[in-house]
């Protein structure tokens, strides 16, 4: 039997014109890093980014341009369908590593993959 442990709420900022909920939800992969969760989900265009050590909001960072519609079916074609987040190894111009988010691939648009600084 495997045990969870719950570390925290996936909370953000309230958003001032209501136009996002104030939680990460539809999350598909995280990496741990000392006391920083990275997290991505299937319908953002967004990296989360949340401490393990405080419960206060955590922010976005962005990894695609453009703007996904609210409503759930033109959402859903639209998304870039993030499913994996990993942490790869120091190597040149990234001294401290790196995140590499990899989409579904079921579509075009859920092929690309992103990277970001760790």
């Amino acid at each position: 039997m495997i045990g969870l442990t719950k570390l925290r709420e996936l909370n953000l900022p309230d958003a001032a014109n209501g136009e996002r909920p104030s939680h990460l939800s539809a999350a598909s992969g995280l990496v741990c890093l000392d006391s920083t969760m990275y997290v991505i989900a299937d319908d953002e265009l967004h990296l989360g980014v949340f401490s393990t050590t405080d419960a206060g909001p955590g922010r976005l960072v962005r990894l695609f341009d453009g703007v996904l519609p609210e409503e759930k079916a033109a959402r859903k074609r639209q998304k870039p369908d993030l499913e994996a987040l990993t942490l790869l190894p120091a190597f040149e111009g990234f001294h401290h590593g790196a995140l590499l988010a990899v989409g579904s691939g079921s579509r075009p648009n859920r092929r690309p993959g992103c990277p970001a600084r760790a």
